[in-house]
């Protein structure tokens, strides 16, 4: 059964991505950064059930058709699409041929890793795979949640200390962390009064976090060693703070807040959709200025966002267009899925 607590703290997760992909002021997007992508990871454990320890392959079996096929799928479309990406200025780099297609296809069945720059959000699938398959593993065996959290930590210092991780998959210190959130998530599910903390205790945990953007701004990839046991409780602190603001909206009577709440479960249960063309939708809106403000072509290939642009609160039309667009790909899918599977029937 879908949590509507679960599938807004997702949605409002991937409204501040795409904030933070848009050209936001630096105060906003470092104040992102702190918390967004480990919500994520947080989620994900926190929708993790002991059961599944059960039948872990079952389990394997489940997080490889839902993460890895998808990824591979995704990818190799848009690999095959990357000549008319560059002819089109959707994306810099150089014209493929048949040799470069298939080193590239390998590399993504295989290692997952290469997919295009317009896919650039997508680094979050393989290290969500990677983490849960780690996780559910060591549950196997340690038992002690604390204890486990205590040593994926430490993993992850080590190894973004001496640059360790398994060569070619991605894997590494970041892989790590995300386990670490993966099973705080998981515990923070058992915790009944995570959900409901007091507005006070939230406000303040938001200036916690806030504080921290501005002492050392970070973000998942922690730049040094010394940074991630602060940066994991900060990220933490962000994201129970998510929780609880989808939980007051869960349980208000008011229209307006039951009308958000339909909004952001929406986004929240099809948040893949805006994580894979969020990038691409941005580019609509900066062909759009190019054409108002006569510049070249050419500059349809900057990245995520039309640089140097002086028009105040760009970023926020970035931020809707980045949401709204795939978000209304996403519902004319359905629509005609459903339309589809209709007529079907019919017959």
């Amino acid at each position: 059964m879908r949590d509507p607590v679960v599938s807004m703290t997702k949605g409002i997760g991937i409204i501040l991505m795409v904030v933070g992909h848009s050209g936001c002021p630096v105060f906003l997007h470092d104040f992102i950064y702190m918390f967004h992508m480990p919500l994520f990871f947080i989620m994900a454990g926190w929708c993790f059930k002991d059961i599944y320890l059960k039948s872990i392959p079952k389990y394997l079996f489940k997080k490889l058709k839902g993460l890895y096929v998808p990824y591979v799928a995704i990818s190799l479309f848009f690999l095959l699409l990357h000549n008319i990406f560059v002819r089109l200025h959707l994306e810099l780099g150089t014209i493929y041929d048949f040799k470069d297609i298939v080193d590239i296809s390998k590399s993504i069945i295989i290692s997952l890793h290469k997919h295009e720059q317009l896919l650039g959000a997508m680094w979050f699938i393989p290290q969500l795979l990677y983490s849960s398959i780690i996780v559910v593993l060591l549950l196997k065996f340690v038992k002690n949640r604390i204890f486990l959290l205590l040593s994926l930590l430490t993993m992850t210092i080590l190894s973004q200390n001496f640059s360790l991780g398994i060569p070619y998959t991605g894997v590494g210190y970041v892989t790590f962390f995300a386990a670490a959130f993966y099973v705080m998530g998981s515990r923070l599910a058992k915790e009944a009064n995570v959900c409901s903390i007091n507005t006070c205790v939230i406000c303040a945990m938001g200036i916690v976090v806030y504080v921290a953007s501005v002492i050392n701004p970070s973000s998942i990839f922690v730049k040094s060693p010394l940074w991630v046991l602060p940066y994991f409780c900060v990220a933490v602190i962000g994201t129970i703070v998510v929780i609880n603001i989808s939980n007051i909206v869960e349980k208000s009577q008011k229209k307006i807040l039951l009308q958000l709440k339909g909004g952001l479960c929406y986004l929240g249960d099809n948040s893949i959709y805006i994580l894979v063309l969020h990038f691409l939708a941005f580019k609509t809106l900066t062909f759009v200025y190019i054409k108002l403000f006569g510049l070249s072509i050419e500059r349809l290939t900057d990245f995520p966002v039309l640089e140097g642009l002086e028009i105040p609160g760009s970023w926020i039309l970035y931020s809707i267009v980045g949401v709204g667009l795939p978000t209304l790909m996403c519902w004319l899918y359905h629509r005609i899925k459903k339309y589809a599977y209709t007529k079907t029937c019919l017959v």
